[in-house]
């Protein structure tokens, strides 16, 4: 009879320990959710400073231009089918209230909007706090220029900052030279002055207003391996270029490996000289247009020159696709590297977006990871960027929490880190 009353109390208290275990379970994994939903909210919610950009096309040319052209970097017609292109269709649809996701639908209803609404809607789902333009790019549709919104446009939606970018300068000083028969002295004395920033970010000449760092797009031209030239050869390059050069020339298009090298080491020289503190270095790297050898836009080419200026940040553009595990590398092993998320996302399908944020993430400091969207002609790239890299983001950060990498308090600071505080410690802005 004991021992029966003894198996009754040990089932009591087997039963009871049971139902709190489950009840603690239940309470544990209700606060899990609460947290996780404060945390999506959190990354929704959050202002955005995007690192790289480029101007919005005006009008009426940003509505001749047929969306695809937008969104990809090469033949029209294959990227009809491609998965990014029939998703983006999905989700333009759902921003613009089309009936459809046909793009003739979309496109008809984008003119309808007109530029300044359609901006001011993606901007303002995009919740972008400032933009970083390199606004020397130029865009030629069935070989005419479409003209661009210039930079002082885009501060009707938001604050605005400017990157110079070295070879455009190069090439205006290499065309003015030609014009003014100016020798070498001359013309490297110019492209030092129209290099060299004052005041940067508030005032100054109007040519530097806003400007807060470089750009450089040698990976276009002469890839990213970087060479030692002789002053006399790359004098003589120049020399060359002149001579050649017709006296009416209006534009040039910069590519003498020496004249390029030479002038993003230059560059480097300058931003280490600034005061109080040098200024970013922004550097194409990986995928882009067919202008680019993937070989050599590979970021490791970089090495000597992020060796040889340790206190000039450079910033690699673009994830480095399909290169992102070499950047992540680079901002692990070297103080003064930085990696931006742009152009991977939202050119990429889902999965591929979302392999290259997670390669990042297996070894890229968070300190070292900006937000970006690299958009260019159109705003829409400014919503989908911002969108998907939010969506990204959480999904990944969950990961770490489940596998208990970091925690939500973690989660959000890394948030902040790469959507706004890296950027603003980075460009002290």
């Amino acid at each position: 009879m004991e021992a029966n009353m003894n198996d009754h109390h040990l089932s009591s208290t087997n039963n009871n320990n049971s139902h709190n275990s489950s009840t603690n379970n239940n309470n544990n994994s209700n606060n899990v959710e609460v947290l996780n939903e404060q945390l999506y909210k959190y990354i929704q919610d959050i202002k955005c400073i995007d690192h790289h950009c480029h101007n919005i096309l005006d009008e009426p040319g940003i509505f001749q231009l047929p969306l695809i052209s937008s969104m990809c970097e090469a033949n029209l017609e294959q990227d009809l089918n491609s998965l990014t292109f029939k998703r983006t269709l999905k989700e333009l649809s759902q921003l613009l209230s089309t009936s459809t996701n046909n793009v003739e639908e979309i496109e008809k209803k984008r003119e309808e909007l007109g530029v300044e609404q359609l901006t001011s809607i993606c901007f303002e789902k995009a919740k972008i706090e400032a933009i970083i333009l390199d606004d020397a790019f130029e865009f030629k549709y069935n070989g005419k220029n479409l003209p661009m919104n210039d930079w002082q446009w885009h501060t009707k939606y938001t604050k605005v900052y400017r990157v110079i970018r070295v070879e455009t300068v190069v090439e205006k000083c290499i065309v003015q030279a030609k014009k003014d028969g100016s020798c070498w002295d001359k013309f490297l004395n110019h492209v030092v002055k129209e290099l060299t920033i004052e005041n940067n970010g508030v005032d100054g000449p109007e040519n530097h207003r806003q400007v807060i760092g470089y750009k450089s797009i040698l990976a276009y031209r002469t890839g990213l391996k970087v060479d030692e030239w002789s002053l006399e050869t790359v004098i003589q390059e120049y020399n060359t270029i002149q001579k050649e050069l017709s006296p009416d020339v209006q534009t040039y298009r910069l590519m003498s490996k020496p004249l390029i090298d030479f002038f993003l080491q230059l560059t480097m020289k300058i931003s280490a000289q600034h005061k109080p503190h040098p200024l970013p270095v922004q550097i194409h790297t990986g995928f882009g247009d067919s202008d680019v050898d993937l070989i050599l836009a590979n970021p490791l080419h970089l090495k000597p020159v992020i060796a040889a200026y340790p206190t000039v940040p450079i910033t690699l553009l673009h994830c480095s696709y399909p290169y992102t595990r070499e950047a992540a590398f680079l901002t692990w092993v070297y103080p003064n590297v930085y990696v931006d998320i742009g152009l991977a996302i939202p050119s990429l399908s889902i999965a591929g977006m979302r392999q290259a944020l997670s390669s990042l993430l297996e070894l890229a400091p968070i300190d070292k990871i900006l937000y970006s969207s690299d958009s260019h002609h159109i705003p829409e790239i400014y919503y989908l960027a911002s969108h998907w890299s939010r969506t990204l983001l959480y999904q990944l950060f969950i990961e770490s929490i489940n596998q208990q990498e970091i925690n939500h308090q973690e989660a959000t600071l890394f948030v902040d880190k790469i959507f706004r505080l890296n950027c603003l410690k980075l460009y002290n802005i």
